[in-house]
């Protein structure tokens, strides 16, 4: 019984350590080949995550620098209103309309003969006005700018905070306008959105670079400075904008192993990093500021 056994042949320990290594090859392999899968996954997760935020803060800056001037009397007495009062390269303050909320007077205003009931103002539609409003009031030739502090309708009457200064007839316009600011919060990596009094809010996040160029009625860059920072324009420079140029540049909220960029931003500020980029731009052009 015992003489069957003696040709069956085991493995030799060599043949043991070659399957082991084998074997051990293979499962490096299947572990490399799914944890690239994992990184991937994830680093297209984070670079969708980065379009959209850049889709959302270009679409924000598109909509809202549109309108500029929108709503502001180009009457020049007392005196013209500038409707861009800032522009940087990172930054910009503009005054808008932008919730196209405005009405007519339906009562002729005289501030000496309405005395004391000179703080209201008698409209056709009070629909979408509120207290703290700031509103122009114009009939085409001047202006006068006022504070609401009580709003009765929806067809009623608008209290404003102090008289006017002017008379007014009726059908004279009444809009509210809104004094806007975008910037880039360069703690929080934010496009940021201030309007009127209130606090800045972030409009998207993970954006490492912000930028706005500046172009007259001829498509003449107004300011160009190489590199292209501590740009500041004057009010006569404000004036004659009529199309602003939008980058924006934002990165992945993590850096990827083994991932390498570097560059230099137009305003001479250089990155080296694991983190990828993408970037968007876009142009505006400012039709209510032809007038």
């Amino acid at each position: 019984m015992l003489e069957k056994w003696k040709d069956i042949k085991g493995f030799t320990l060599v043949e043991l350590l070659i399957a082991v290594l084998i074997s051990g090859i293979v499962i490096i392999e299947i572990y490399n080949f799914f944890n690239y899968q994992q990184r991937n996954y994830a680093l297209q997760d984070q670079l969708v995550e980065v379009q959209q935020n850049l889709r959302v803060g270009m679409d924000a800056l598109s909509r809202d620098l549109r309108p500029i001037g929108y709503g502001v009397p180009s009457a020049t007495s007392p005196s013209a209103i500038e409707k861009i009062t800032a522009a940087t390269e990172k930054s910009i303050t503009f005054l808008a309309n932008l919730s196209d909320v405005h009405t007519e007077l339906t009562n002729d205003y005289d501030p000496a003969a309405l005395s004391p009931n000179d703080s209201i103002l008698y409209v056709n539609s009070s629909n979408g006005f509120a207290n703290g409003n700031i509103i122009y009031v114009t009939d085409g030739t001047k202006w006068d700018q006022a504070t609401i502090t009580s709003v009765s309708g929806p067809l009623g009457t608008l209290t404003i905070s102090a008289p006017l200064a002017n008379p007014y007839s009726v059908g004279s316009t009444v809009h509210v306008v809104n004094t806007v600011t975008y910037t880039i919060d360069t703690t929080d990596k934010e496009l940021t959105r201030k309007i009127d009094s209130g606090s800045a809010q972030p409009v998207c996040n993970n954006l490492d670079y912000l930028q706005f160029k500046y172009y007259d009625t001829n498509n003449n860059i107004i300011a160009n400075p190489s590199p292209y920072k501590n740009v500041s324009l004057d009010d006569i420079q404000r004036i004659s904008v009529r199309k602003i140029s939008m980058l924006l540049i934002g990165k992945t909220s993590r850096q990827e192993q083994g991932h390498s960029e570097s560059g230099t931003y137009e305003d001479g500020t250089s990155y080296s990093d694991g983190y990828h980029r993408t970037r968007a731009e876009s142009d505006v052009m400012l039709r209510n500021l032809a007038f």
